[in-house]
């Protein structure tokens, strides 16, 4: 049939493929929310035109893929007057990972358009949105600080704070509020959401501390850690990560709460039952401003920020930094995978093998190809199955691959080490 599997060790022209990038799973087997990856070389951000990330990519060599954000960075806005929505409103209707829909009423009248360069490192992009009451015009740029900025890691009741310096890049989001609704809107309220994919713990901290861009004092700084597999070498680092969101303006409520709570919220699919998102929806966020729940994640946090009341065709900006940093280790562990048998049984390829060592590895994942001419992973296909635990015997695990041996008489198998 010309079936193959490529186990550890493997031939140096194949070596990488077995190497997973590290993310708590194959991005083909995430939700897909289209957008635009607005990038520098620390990390990237995919954002939709509505103003909206899942997702935040490590873009340093050997953690190309690897995951900071997922679960978002969003915004949501309240008004009187036009149609008088009942509460805030969020930019964006379907979230990713975990799955669900807001009660955003907003369509996009522009997609992400990239406007060149920024005056510095990186190019400026613009999206515009509307729901017929208000037009928002979202600006979107990198910026090198060259030095980091300051990210508050003390509570604001504390008596004394500290910080941490970012990376040397940061993401500036503007907003442009236009009143269309051909009428007076005032009382508006202005959210800003944050969650961070492993954070831990969320701080709102709202001191000055020295360096640049010092005047986006006011902070939600979300920590956590992580394990991944090195893309070059294949060894498993450990990740203290923490991403920030900066605002200039003094916002007139906060919070740091929950986004789902593990072992009863899916992170994949629903809305989470408890959390600032939903603080967020009932313009109510209540000011704790630091969250360390017992469940290690999930957390989020939020600002929210007033505006003044605007005629008819008048507009109002404001704006708000993200930044991320990571601390990453290498631990000395390499898996290594060793195959022990494969063969075709009926209308299934069985693929057995084991962890040639013990290492601290989840988990593995298994791709297919018709050949061999294309990179790995990108132009290979993820099988969604799970690896079957002490099959055929006590130590090894299985793979059973359904196969139509006319349909693709040759595929090439490899077998990746997964981490969540």
């Amino acid at each position: 049939m010309g079936i193959m599997v490529f186990p550890r060790p493997l031939p140096a022209a194949l070596a990488l493929a077995a190497l997973l990038p590290a993310a708590i799973a194959p991005l083909s087997a995430l939700p897909s929310i289209p957008g635009v990856l607005i990038g520098n070389p620390d990390w990237g951000i995919i954002m939709t035109p509505e103003g909206y990330s899942d997702v935040a990519l490590d873009q340093r060599p050997g953690f190309v893929g690897r995951e900071y954000l997922s679960g978002e960075w969003a915004a949501a806005i309240h008004y009187t007057g036009g149609s008088n929505p009942t509460g805030p409103i969020w930019f964006r209707s379907v979230w990713g990972f975990p799955c669900w829909t807001s009660n955003s009423n907003f369509t996009v009248v522009e997609p992400i358009v990239n406007l060149g360069p920024n005056g510095g490192s990186f190019d400026r992009y613009r999206s515009i949105i509307t729901n017929g009451d208000v037009e928002i015009t979202m600006h979107y740029e990198m910026i090198d600080t060259v030095g980091g900025i300051e990210q508050g890691l003390s509570p604001a009741s504390a008596g004394s704070g500290s910080s941490l310096t970012s990376s040397r890049y940061v993401l500036r989001h503007s907003y442009s509020v236009k009143n269309v609704s051909g009428g007076p809107l005032g009382n508006f309220r202005f959210f800003q959401f944050l969650h961070g994919l492993n954070s831990g713990t969320s701080v709102w901290d709202d001191r000055v501390y020295p360096g640049t861009m010092s005047e986006y004092r006011y902070d939600n700084t979300q920590q956590g850690a992580s394990r991944s597999i090195n893309n070059d070498t294949g060894e498993i680092f450990d990740h203290f990560d923490t991403v920030c969101m900066h605002a200039m303006v003094m916002p007139t409520d906060y919070e740091c709460g929950y986004y789902g709570i593990a072992g009863i919220d899916d992170h994949e699919e629903g809305k989470p039952s408890e959390g600032t998102h939903l603080s967020v929806e009932a313009d109510n966020l209540d000011e704790t401003d630091f969250f360390d729940p017992p469940e290690e994640r999930w957390v989020s946090g939020a600002m929210a920020f007033e505006f003044p009341a605007l005629a008819a065709d008048a507009s109002h900006e404001m704006d708000v930094l993200l930044s991320i940093t990571s601390d990453s280790g290498g631990t000395g562990e390499i898996p290594a995978i060793e195959v022990v048998g494969a063969e075709l049984d009926g209308a299934e390829f069985l693929i057995d093998f084991r962890e040639a060592e013990q290492t601290s590895i989840d988990g593995f994942l298994l791709y297919k190809s018709a050949n061999l001419a294309g990179s790995f992973p990108d132009d290979w296909t993820f099988v969604s199955l799970p690896a079957q635990v002490n099959v055929p015997e006590p130590g090894l695990y299985r793979f059973a691959v359904p196969v139509d041996t006319a349909a693709d008489p040759q595929c090439f198998f490899v077998i990746a080490p997964f981490i969540e």
